[in-house]
This record gives C-alpha cells, structure tokens and sequence, in this order.
C-alpha cells in the first residue's frame, strides 16, 4: 500500500465545499455556523484562523482557531 503525505496549510475559499463534506462524513452535528457563507465570512476576516491537514488534493482533517479578546478555542 502506498502512503500519501499529509501536510497542514492555511485554509481558502476554494476548500470551503470539501471542508463542509469532510464535517458531514465525519457525523459531526452541523452547527449554525457550518454553511458556505460562515466559512467564507471567517476566511475573509482572518484567513489564518483554518489550517486544513490534506493527503494529495484531498482534505482529511480541519482545525478552527477562536479567540474572543480574552480566551482561545480550537475546534
């Protein structure tokens, strides 16, 4: 079986479609925020805040960084 390297990059716009199918293959429960137009919003504001693990072209994994002025999250 042949391995494919996953490397981690900044998220853009282009990847918003494979994201919202990687959330839903994953039986993750949609949140308010899991549509094209959230996502688009977040990446427009702060491209830095999605960083995507991706194995050739395709997206296997997603982190989400928050920050309210006082504490950080991840998702």
């Amino acid at each position: 079986m042949r391995s494919t390297r996953t490397s981690l990059r900044a998220a853009t716009a282009a990847d918003v479609l494979q994201l919202l199918e990687l959330w839903r293959e994953a039986g993750a429960p949609p949140t308010r925020t899991d549509d094209l137009g959230s996502i688009e919003k977040l990446l427009a504001f702060d491209p830095g805040a999605m960083i995507v693990a991706e194995a050739g072209s395709r997206i296997v994994g997603s982190v989400i960084a928050g920050w309210d002025g006082w504490r950080g999250s991840i998702y």
